[in-house]
């Protein structure tokens, strides 16, 4: 089955609702996948997807700031993705991909990125049009925005949640790969990122 075919079998909105599932196996070797990480597990529908599209072999992992129910065949764990030492503590290796789906604030998305991101070959930043946290909507004063994405390669990243040594790692490093978004550019209604490491490619 592809990607999306499971994603619609295990009912998770990458498949429903943000169609994302398609524009993934177009980036994604599920034959290179030797590790995965996702952030973000809730009610466990994305992670069980990923469990039965990549090979048996694969580790795929998962963190969430909430307790969740076990999935066979993840490693899966409480992980709060703004907090550095926690994350850090939780690292078992160089991964293939991780994908943030997470809590989608700018301090959450941009802080797991600065610290993660020499720790893979592919970041992927899911949901970068949706500035909420749970069922509560943020303020636009912290919208996630795809503007820091758009820039890495001209302006380096420039997040205030990045030390200065991530900071230049990113900016030497990364490669955004493609964008992807339904609706208008500008106002999307789903946006996610792929960004490649450099050092991996």
């Amino acid at each position: 089955m592809s990607l999306q075919q499971i994603g619609l079998k295990h009912n998770t909105d990458k498949a429903t609702y943000h169609k994302y599932l398609d524009f993934y196996e177009k980036h994604i070797n599920k034959d290179n996948v030797d590790r995965f990480l996702e952030i973000g597990i809730q009610a466990g529908y994305s992670i069980k997807t990923w469990r039965e599209w990549f090979n048996k072999d694969t580790i795929v992992e998962g963190w969430d700031i909430e307790q969740f129910d076990i999935v066979n065949g993840c490693d899966l764990r409480i992980v709060d993705q703004t907090n550095r030492e926690q994350m850090l503590k939780n690292v078992t290796g160089l991964y293939d991909v991780i994908l943030d789906d997470g809590g989608h604030t700018t301090e959450m998305i941009e802080t797991s990125f600065s610290l993660l991101f020499k720790h893979t070959k592919m970041y992927i930043i899911e949901d970068l049009h949706a500035p909420w946290c749970g069922k509560e909507f943020i303020t636009n004063n912290d919208k996630p925005s795809i503007e820091l994405i758009d820039k890495i390669e001209t302006a380096g990243w420039v997040s205030k949640y990045a030390t200065e040594e991530e900071k230049a790692y990113i900016s030497n490093n990364a490669v955004v790969v493609d964008v992807y978004w339904r609706g208008d550019r500008s106002k999307p209604e789903s946006m996610t990122a792929i960004v490649a490491n450099k050092e991996y490619l």
